[in-house]
């Protein structure tokens, strides 16, 4: 099966209703992965911000009070900073590496090098010990974790390390962003339930309807109409199919009428095979007059040529090869015919010749006139 084919042997009303769900939940899938991407690197962004912000402050009041030597206020600037939503260790260490002031009180006075190496402690604190003081505020992003380390070089060698966690914000953002998108998703789906149906309402169901129509006139139905409305393709096809089938049902009649003369005149309308025995393709009902019934004919159970009078068949024969290899296309014979009830007719035949580009008879037709 060619790629694709599935697709094609489905019905339109269903197959663009497939599509639109399926692009819509691919929309949305891509949307996610993308929301859900940026979220640890949007979140990391603000809160690095908003931890600068807060640091420049302190830095000038941890300066200030260093300055005078006010130790107490100097811990309760640094334990403040359990306030800001996410900071899980601070510690103001002075130029000999001895923790000063920090969160916990059980930190005080020992050297940072042994309070980074209790078990409850963040492994990625410890990259601290190995780094040089830091100029000027400097924060940066856990690439492990989501996560922001922080150092405040202040006077006479100390130095504030923050770190904060950004797990909770994180998880918030999420939640933030899968409502958001849970909604967005909803109302989607909801658009593109309402655009298919309204897409059948006004497209597939007068396809439908239209196709019905056809085949009902494929299958000989001369009376069925589309009597689709609108002026859109649908409906332009729809009036195109009835003034096509107004011609055919005019025609029809036509030859209906044609045809309904010829069977009640003398005349017999035949079409024969270039075979041999000359199988009849088609003759009118008139051919009655003699006894034969036309299916008998057309089907073969009764050869044309086995009715042409002895005296006469070798004629006819010679004469119908003669003008089927050099023409004339047109010619008239007169032969007697064998009726069906053993008597003998002469007939008047008039017989013209249908040949293809390559000059070969494909087709013979003629008009018999009974004139004993």
């Amino acid at each position: 099966m060619r790629p694709g084919a599935w697709l094609l042997g489905m019905s339109a009303r269903r197959l663009v209703p497939l599509l639109l769900f399926a692009f819509a939940l691919l929309s949305l899938g891509l949307r996610y992965q993308h929301q859900m991407g940026r979220i640890d690197q949007d979140v990391s962004t603000e809160e690095t911000a908003r931890l600068r912000e807060r640091l420049n402050i302190d830095q000038s009041r941890l300066d200030h009070r260093l300055g005078i030597a006010d130790a107490l206020y100097v811990r309760r600037l640094v334990g403040a900073l359990a306030l800001h939503d996410g900071i899980e260790r601070a510690y103001l260490i002075d130029a000999a590496g001895t923790v000063k002031a920090a969160l916990l009180r059980r930190d005080l006075g020992r050297p940072l090098p042994d309070v980074l190496g209790d078990p409850d402690q963040p492994a990625e604190l410890r990259a601290w010990l190995a780094r040089s003081s830091a100029r000027a505020i400097d924060v940066a992003t856990d690439a492990q974790r989501p996560s922001l380390r922080a150092e405040v070089p202040l006077q006479e060698g100390h130095r504030l390390l923050v770190w904060q966690d950004l797990t909770r914000p994180v998880a918030l953002r999420r939640a933030v962003v899968q409502d958001e998108l849970a909604r967005e998703a909803a109302a989607v789906l909801l658009a593109v339930t309402a655009l298919a149906v309204l897409l059948h309402l006004l497209w597939f169901r007068r396809a439908r309807q239209l196709a019905g129509a056809l085949s009902a006139i494929g299958a000989g139905d001369l009376t069925v109409r589309t009597r689709l409305q609108g002026r859109d393709e649908l409906a332009n096809i729809g009036v195109e199919a009835d003034r096509m089938v107004e011609r055919l049902q005019a025609e029809h009649a036509q030859l209906l009428h044609i045809n309904d003369v010829i069977n009640r005149s003398p005349l017999v309308v035949i079409e024969w095979r270039n075979q041999p025995g000359w199988p009849v393709r088609y003759v009118s009902e008139s051919v009655r007059q003699w006894g034969y019934e036309p299916a008998r004919l057309r089907d073969g159970q009764v050869q044309y040529g086995d009715l042409i009078h002895p005296d006469d068949a070798d004629r006819i024969h010679a004469e119908v090869a003669q003008y089927i290899a050099q023409g004339p296309d047109r010619y008239r014979q007169e032969y007697r015919l064998r009726c069906a009830d053993g008597r003998w007719v002469w007939v008047d035949d008039r017989t013209v010749l249908e040949r293809d580009a390559q000059g070969q008879v494909t087709g013979i037709s003629g008009v018999l006139l009974d004139i004993t």
